[in-house]
């Protein structure tokens, strides 16, 4: 269940049966969802994320927010 409302864990419920998944789960912003990403990745110390060279700062800001040691 996410969010501070139970109308959040209801919206991600349905919506995810919406999409035919299992499992669905709100996020505040993308980059919070790209740390997200990297967390289901598993990704941690000594690996290597290649972002763009032009993109939105939040590409490579959720990698070095993540970064080595960092765990949901």
């Amino acid at each position: 269940m996410g969010g501070y409302h139970p109308i959040v864990g209801e919206f991600e419920k349905r919506f995810a049966a919406f999409q035919h998944c299992a499992y669905g789960l709100a996020a505040m912003n993308g980059t919070v969802t790209l740390e997200m990403a990297l967390a289901s990745l598993g990704i941690g110390a000594g690996d290597e994320v290649i972002v763009p060279a032009i993109s939105f700062i939040s590409s490579a800001t959720a990698v070095s927010r993540w970064g080595p040691g960092r765990y949901l």
